[in-house]
């Protein structure tokens, strides 16, 4: 986001402000110019602390900066479900998987699609979730429908509730492309999936 703000960057350079980022998210490969790189190897050594979510996520960032960054720590997320107890094993005969998060390219959804089709299409007694909302639900609808999957493939919208959702759930298949640690990993887990 600094790279998106450059009177800001030159701004805390030239005041010397203290400054820290938080590094939530970043793509695996990025695409910087050559300014860009330059702009992000002189910024960031100057906060007084970089905080990535993941060991990987900051890996990536001495990779792609090449700077070991040494003011950077990773810091994890917390999970949103406190001290969450596992729940009963649904009861249900059909394999009923989850996928959770945006429909957003990032999040994988359209490829987890494809595998399950590839790998899943003729196996009986299967039903995947997908629990979330975002921009590419109408693309998702039509993957699913053009790999005849539509019976399927279930798309429940957002979902506040935890529990709600592992309670007649058996697995969560988590596709992300590019996070360091996705959060669904560690909150379906403390429910027992």
């Amino acid at each position: 986001d600094l790279l998106l703000e450059p009177v800001l960057s030159q701004w805390l350079r030239a005041t010397a402000q203290r400054f820290r980022v938080v590094a939530n998210w970043q793509t695996e490969n990025p695409l910087l110019s050559s300014v860009d790189l330059a702009a992000m190897q002189t910024m960031l050594p100057f906060a007084d602390g970089l905080f990535f979510v993941s060991h990987r996520n900051l890996a990536s960032t001495r990779r792609h900066l090449l700077q070991p960054l040494a003011n950077a720590r990773v810091a994890h997320n917390p999970l949103r479900c406190g001290s969450a107890a596992a729940l009963p094993w649904p009861a249900h005969e059909t394999w009923r998987f989850a996928t959770v998060g945006r429909l957003h390219g990032t999040k994988g959804p359209a490829l987890l699609l494809h595998a399950l089709h590839a790998t899943l299409a003729d196996a009986p007694e299967w039903h995947l979730h997908i629990i979330g909302r975002g921009t590419e639900e109408t693309y998702l609808r039509a993957t699913a429908a053009m790999l005849g999957l539509e019976r399927r493939v279930t798309f429940e919208g957002q979902v506040d509730s935890l529990a709600e959702i592992w309670a007649h759930r058996h697995l969560l298949i988590s596709s992300p492309l590019e996070e360091g640690v996705p959060m669904t990993i560690p909150e379906a887990m403390l429910h027992g999936r």
